[in-house]
């Protein structure tokens, strides 16, 4: 039987060698395998993406993010009155890429959180946009406060309207948190064999 070679390095995979096997996705294509050497470097490139992330530029690319995506949130339900889970989605994968990007392409659960948190600055910033946007249709004159815009919002969802909104920045807020979550190896690592005993 053919040994497996590594995609890496070309490197013949040795019977009892630790290696990886990425299992082919498609009919006809080959199973991939990366050897003992190449798969220490795998795992020690992505331990360095969770390492000294630049938190302050990590805020400023997720806030870019939110007022993109808070943007473009407000847009799509004004023009079109609809609200539908994609373009939620596509606010937390705003933020959460513009917070990976400003930490220099890092990952890691603390990015996760100001992921999540920046999100919830643009579900706050879209509502209040939305809402102001209704309250001069009925003839209100300047724009909603901040209290006046948290008591409509209250009131909002103490009616039970606001079930599908919780729905979508649930989608949001998901997306948020998973984008900037650390990277894991796909495959399956197989053990080096224990060495023989000879008795």
């Amino acid at each position: 039987m053919e040994k497996p070679v590594c995609a890496e390095c070309s490197t013949p995979i040795e019977p009892g060698d630790e290696h990886l096997i990425i299992k082919a996705s498609k009919k006809g294509k080959t199973d991939t395998f990366l050897c003992a050497q190449c798969l220490a470097k795998a795992r020690t490139a992505l331990e360095e993406q969770t390492y000294n992330p630049n938190m302050l530029m990590a805020v400023m690319g997720g806030l870019a993010g939110a007022v993109v995506g808070g943007l473009i949130w407000y847009f799509f339900v004004i023009l079109t009155g609809w609200q539908i889970g994609f373009i939620a989605m596509l606010m937390g994968l705003l933020v959460g890429l513009g917070v990976v990007r400003g930490a220099g392409r890092k990952t890691g659960r603390p990015l996760q959180w100001i992921s999540v948190l920046l999100t919830v600055v643009a579900i706050l910033f879209s509502e209040y946009l939305i809402f102001n946007h209704f309250f001069h249709e009925v003839g209100g004159v300047g724009n909603l406060t901040i209290a006046q815009f948290f008591e409509v919002y209250g009131a909002y969802f103490g009616e039970g309207a606001g079930f599908l909104d919780i729905l979508f920045f649930g989608i949001a807020l998901w997306q948020a948190y998973a984008t900037p979550g650390r990277k894991a190896l796909k495959g399956t690592v197989v053990p080096a064999a224990a060495p023989q005993v000879n008795k």
